[in-house]
């Protein structure tokens, strides 16, 4: 029973820390479609994206780009961001970022098996 509370502690205290996450550099869908227009914004958008997926991929230790759904390409996810920032142009990249993430990240397997 002590196990069981301790965890349920826990869980609230990380859902707390979560929900006061920051970011210093989130920029807008909006900026995203702008950045298309000028090469070299277009090319730091796009390192700050795929950073943020490798982040979270090893902060979670999480895959992301080979799961068994299969292997995804950076340009796939780039056309992801695209569509997703077309018709969220208000919401943050990172928003989009994470909703891709969180639907289809999976646990790394443990090789001590």
């Amino acid at each position: 029973m002590r196990y069981v509370l301790v965890l349920v502690l826990l869980l609230g205290f990380t859902a707390t820390v979560q929900a006061q996450l920051k970011l210093g550099a989130t920029g807008t869908c909006a900026m995203w479609l702008e950045a298309g227009k000028n090469k070299v914004f277009r090319q730091i958008e796009e390192a700050f994206v795929l950073g943020l997926i490798d982040g979270m991929s090893s902060g979670a230790n999480m895959n992301f780009w080979v799961t068994r759904e299969g292997q995804l390409k950076i340009n796939q996810v780039l056309y992801w961001v695209d569509n997703y920032c077309k018709d969220n142009p208000l919401e943050h990249t990172v928003t989009g970022v994470w909703k891709l993430f969180n639907s289809r990240a999976e646990p790394v397997e443990s090789s001590d098996q």
